[in-house]
């Protein structure tokens, strides 16, 4: 009897594993916002997808023909890749569960998608994504479970999608200016991942990817779809759904993006020892963000605070330049921005208010230095302009007209002045090199002109006067996080007397230590077990200068 009941047990196991496996019909598109025919075909599709939405999920790719689409540039590799693997050779071109590609229209019926609805699934799939703290990253699980035994070469895929792009003018050429289920990033790859070729009912696997987002237009409207393929068949198994989820946290949220020390997103590095720096905040509440706190603090030193007002809808994003102040250069330099008092009250998460990440400190060369051009093969295509730390354009480049031939010309700079190159290569691809030599002759920076116009920040400054006794590649601190004690080791080539000094975020000093030091190796310890939890920073050198470290408090 015992056995009976065993038996009974495991076959209405069986049936409850059979009974879930609904299938939801993929939907694979490919489309072009320069397409003719794809702006007469797709409107009428959607509606279709529209009216299937509890049968239907749908992964829309933008080619790259026949004529231009930015949300194809935007992941041309991947996109590409799904166009060779069903061989696309003409848009609009629909695949309904790993079947086709053809015309959208015979392909994608309300009758075949009954038929593949209708179709039982070997297997269920659970899908889910959350948003990071900063709202700037995506996370997704799926759970794949097997509902009968299967043998056959398997892969799961994961689209991130965005549901819904709006232009308020039409990308390209067809006059399509709304567009649905768009693919942004397959995880890990295009290939997806391998999955176990033999399964038994019930059997298993979870997966967990992330992705940092690019090229969004809407942050609110990423989903993603996951499904089961046979890579060799191309037959999809089953497919799974999870919606656009994004909340606000509460009415009043604001947050820092993310910052430039250099007041430049596109540099990371400061020429002298005054920084202008820009952030990028954003607002994540509920109620339009009109007004809040901005401060920031370089390598653990006194808070620089700055009123920002404005008018920032959900999701809204505006750069904030922020008052210069002076600092300590180094040659790394830690900077920590934080957002407050959002609409003057509190924030409904804290988690996402600070950012601290480093800049470096710019090349430093002579005030006679010398700036050789080699062009490619296009020398007409490459130029350049030096701007001093006014912004001021104090020189310009003459016409390049031989190619691959080394050009120099002698510059003289003003003494502890910061200034910019700008080379401009108007040609596609790589057309020339560009490198600063100092008075010695010693190579300074080398910049390769690929398209586009290209910055690099410099001085000519004395580096000697701030450089610390303590060299970084020396300086050990441990452990990070710590809960009871830091112990710190670094060594010296001569004796220094150095200050060892533990501030806070507010630039308040919480613990000192300042002694003199002999040369060869050094260890000191710092009690940490009565500090509150957090993150600190521990500040070593001399008049000379000195190296600042970011250390966590448990």
């Amino acid at each position: 009897m015992k056995q009976f009941f065993t038996l009974l047990f495991a076959f209405f196991c069986l049936s409850f594993l059979q009974a879930q496996n609904q299938r939801l019909v993929l939907v694979e598109h490919f489309t072009q916002a320069s397409c003719g025919p794809c702006a007469a075909v797709n409107p009428g599709f959607q509606a279709l997808l529209n009216a299937n939405k509890t049968k239907t999920v749908a992964i829309k790719y933008q080619t790259s023909w026949p004529g231009y689409d930015p949300m194809h540039d935007h992941n041309a590799g991947q996109i590409d890749a799904r166009v060779r693997y069903y061989g696309v050779s003409a848009v609009p071109n629909t695949v309904l569960d790993g079947s086709g590609p053809g015309s959208t229209t015979s392909v994608v019926t309300q009758a075949t998608i009954d038929s593949r609805y209708n179709s039982p699934a070997p297997f269920n799939i659970q899908v889910s994504h959350r948003y990071s703290d900063r709202l700037d990253e995506v996370f997704v699980t799926v759970e794949i479970t097997a509902t009968q035994a299967m043998d056959e070469p398997l892969a799961a895929q994961i689209a991130v999608v965005e549901e819904e792009i709006n232009f308020l003018a039409a990308p390209g050429s067809n006059g399509e200016r709304n567009f649905y289920s768009v693919m942004k990033k397959m995880l890990p790859s295009q290939d997806g991942t391998t999955l176990p070729s033999v399964w038994t009912a019930g059997q298993k696997e979870t997966l967990n990817y992330s992705w940092k987002f690019e090229n969004l237009y809407r942050l609110d409207e990423i989903a993603v779809v996951a499904f089961v393929q046979n890579p060799s068949t191309k037959a999809v198994h089953q497919a799974a759904y999870s919606a656009p989820n994004l909340v606000a946290a509460g009415p009043n949220d604001a947050l820092i993006a993310s910052g430039a020390g250099s007041g430049d997103f596109g540099l990371n590095d400061v020429c002298g020892n005054q920084s202008g720096p820009i952030v990028k905040i954003m607002n994540a509440g509920s109620d339009n963000l009109r007004n809040a706190k901005i401060t920031y603090s370089i390598n653990g030193g006194s808070e620089v605070s700055y009123n920002w007002s404005g008018n920032l809808a959900f999701l809204g994003t505006t750069n904030v330049t922020l008052p210069v102040s002076n600092f300590n250069a180094q040659g790394v330099n830690q900077i920590t921005y934080r957002v407050s008092e959002p609409n003057g009250g509190a924030d409904a998460n804290g988690v996402n208010d600070a950012l601290t990440n480093e800049f470096l400190r710019s090349k430093q060369t002579s005030v006679n230095s010398k700036l050789e051009i080699k062009p490619a093969s296009s020398p007409a295509k490459i130029s350049w302009k030096l701007l001093d730390d006014q912004g001021n354009t104090i020189k310009t480049s003459n016409p390049y007209t031989t190619p691959f031939r080394a050009v120099t010309e002698d510059i003289s700079f003003d003494p502890d002045r910061c200034y910019r190159f700008e080379f401009t290569n108007t040609a596609s691809s790589l057309n020339g090199i560009a490198r600063l030599y100092n008075a010695a002759n010693e190579e300074v920076f080398k910049v390769e002109m690929t398209g586009g116009t290209i910055k690099q920040n410099f001085g000519t400054f004395d580096l000697t006067s701030t450089t610390s006794p303590v060299s970084d590649g020396s300086l050990k601190i441990f452990p990070n996080p710590a809960a009871d004690k830091l112990s710190i080791s670094f060594e010296l080539e001569s004796s220094a007397d150095l200050n060892v000094e533990m501030v806070n975020t507010l630039g308040a000093v919480v613990l000192k230590n300042n002694q003199t030091f002999h040369a060869g190796k050094q260890q000191l310890e710092l009690p940490v077990s009565g500090l509150a939890a957090g993150m600190y920073f521990v500040k070593i050198g001399s008049a000379k200068g000195q190296i600042t470290k970011a250390v966590i408090v448990e």
